[in-house]
């Protein structure tokens, strides 16, 4: 055998033994399994399995971290409008339980995030999570992008005929209009002998349904059993809800009106007056007191349909205003407005951006379509 082609066959055997050591490393690497979270070892293996690209790990030029990892993860915080938080959310957790719950930090430089982490180490848990410096950084967007989407809705006419329709609108829905003496109460309502039932809260008439035994014309001409189809052919194409979902409704002045084929809910407009509003939450900025911002909300209106809360927990919810106070219920940990608030948003929007008051957010939802669909819903059981 030639000098030449033993150079020429040695070479092949390098590179022969070269792709098998590279083929049992990707094959190792592959073949590794994380079949719990004590499978992670370090911060590697979890950028890794989470598809990301690890670029090194050192101890944190922060004071209170103990790690900073430095990776590019696999996707940004948001894909257009649609937020990849169950990513992250998967991505801390393990992190967290790989570092034995000490404070660390993913700096993603390409994508230009930051994510702190701060851990409580005795008890094995994750204590706040911020991302840009912000511990509620997917409602906030979420907020944002709503608020950039919201429009006020088409008015719909409606011609009144229900005599009791008319007497609540006339007395400015005082649950005196409606004589419910001998009424049968079932899940918040009170129903007549007549095919009306009502809703009252506080001292007036939150919700009346026209049901099916009801023989008059509501509105427009449209009885409690009229078809969705001619319900549309009356009104025009729907507001709210589609004949698909066998719910649709439509705003007036006055009134909101709902229909299913079977029954007409309607829920009254509300207008109200916010500049209190605006100084209570003023006032909050400066104190950050939960239970005097709620307390000064209930005092000023009374008229709330839910309120739950505990020691870590509120639930404060007015539809017919578009607002919600929830702290510990949602991500969005505050003054939640609906697209029905009839007070200034762009001003409650200066006020969040000039004060930096985070706990005012922004939802493209209607609460009181909001709460007809939550009604129906439950009706069906």
């Amino acid at each position: 055998m030639t000098k030449k082609r033993i150079i020429i066959l040695v070479s092949a055997i390098v590179v022969f033994v070269a792709i098998l050591i590279l083929r049992n490393i990707l094959i190792s690497k592959r073949t590794k399994e994380f079949n719990s979270l004590d499978d992670f070892t370090t911060p590697k293996d979890v950028i890794e399995y989470m598809e990301g690209i690890y670029i090194k790990e050192t101890e944190s030029i922060e004071e209170d971290f103990y790690l900073d990892i430095y990776a590019t993860l696999k996707v940004d915080l948001y894909t257009g409008e649609t937020r990849n938080e169950e990513y992250y959310r998967t991505t801390v957790r393990i992190m967290a339980n790989t570092l034995k719950y000490k404070n660390f930090r993913i700096i993603d430089d390409e994508k230009k995030n930051l994510i702190s982490v701060i851990c409580d180490e005795e008890n094995s848990k994750i204590s706040r999570t911020y991302i840009n410096g912000d511990d509620s950084y997917f409602a906030t967007r979420d907020s944002e992008i709503k608020s950039e989407k919201m429009q006020n809705v088409a008015i719909t006419e409606f011609e009144i005929e229900a005599t009791e329709l008319n007497n609540l609108i006339n007395k400015n829905w005082n649950k005196t209009a409606i004589n419910t003496t001998n009424a049968n109460e079932f899940n918040d309502y009170l129903y007549l002998d007549n095919g009306i039932a009502v809703r009252n809260v506080y001292k007036k008439v939150f919700n009346i349904l026209f049901r099916s035994n009801y023989s008059s014309n509501v509105l427009n001409g449209i009885k409690s059993n009229t078809s969705l189809e001619d319900v549309v052919k009356i009104l025009g194409k729907p507001t709210f809800g589609s004949i698909e979902e066998n719910l649709i409704g439509y705003k007036g002045t006055d009134v909101y009106a709902f229909f299913t084929g079977r029954e007409i809910s309607i829920y009254r407009v509300e207008d109200y007056e916010t500049d209190e509003l605006i100084e209570i939450l003023k006032k909050f900025q400066d104190d950050g007191d939960v239970k005097k911002f709620v307390s000064s909300i209930t005092d000023m209106w009374p008229d709330y349909e839910e309120y739950a809360y505990g020691e870590e927990f509120v639930n404060l919810i007015y539809s017919l205003r578009g607002i919600k106070i929830q702290f510990n219920i949602t991500p969005s940990h505050g003054l939640i407005i609906g697209s029905n608030y009839a007070g200034n948003k762009e001003e409650l929007k200066e006020l969040k951006e000039k004060l930096g008051i985070k706990e005012i957010y922004f939802e493209n939802l209607d609460f009181v379509y909001e709460k007809e669909l939550a009604r129906v819903n439950n009706a069906k059981g």
